[in-house]
C-alpha cells in the first residue's frame, strides 16, 4: 500500500469504531482520536505515558487494527496477528499517520 492513495485530510474525518473507547459505543474520527490524545498529554503533563496514553499499552496496534477493520486501510495478508486480527503494512500505516498529523 502506498500512502499516496489515501488523502490524509479525508481520512481524518472518516468515522470508525475505536477499541480505545469501546465503552462509548460510538464511532470516532481520527481527528477526534488525536484531539483526545493531545488533551491527555496536556492534562497529564510530564506524567503522560506514551506507552499507555489511554490507560492501555498497544494503542498503536489497536488504532491500526481498528482502521483496517473499518476499511480505512487495506490489510496486509502477511501481517496477521493471533485471533485473526488483520493489520496494515506497518511502514505504510506509520507514514500515513504522520501525514494525517501534519494535516491537522
Amino acid at each position: 500500500m502506498t500512502t499516496t492513495t489515501i488523502d490524509p485530510k479525508v481520512l481524518l474525518d472518516q468515522p470508525f469504531r475505536s477499541g480505545e473507547w469501546s465503552n462509548d459505543n460510538a464511532d470516532v474520527t481520527l481527528r477526534e482520536y488525536f484531539k483526545r490524545m493531545l488533551v491527555q498529554v496536556f492534562a497529564e503533563g510530564e506524567g503522560f505515558s506514551g506507552k499507555r496514553p489511554f490507560g492501555d499499552s498497544g494503542w498503536q496496534s489497536q488504532l491500526e487494527f481498528d482502521m483496517v477493520k473499518a476499511g480505512l486501510l487495506p490489510p496486509d495478508p502477511q501481517n496477521n496477528a493471533d485471533f485473526g486480527e488483520m493489520f496494515a503494512d506497518v511502514p505504510s500505516f506509520e507514514a500515513l499517520i504522520r501525514e494525517c498529523i501534519k494535516a491537522l
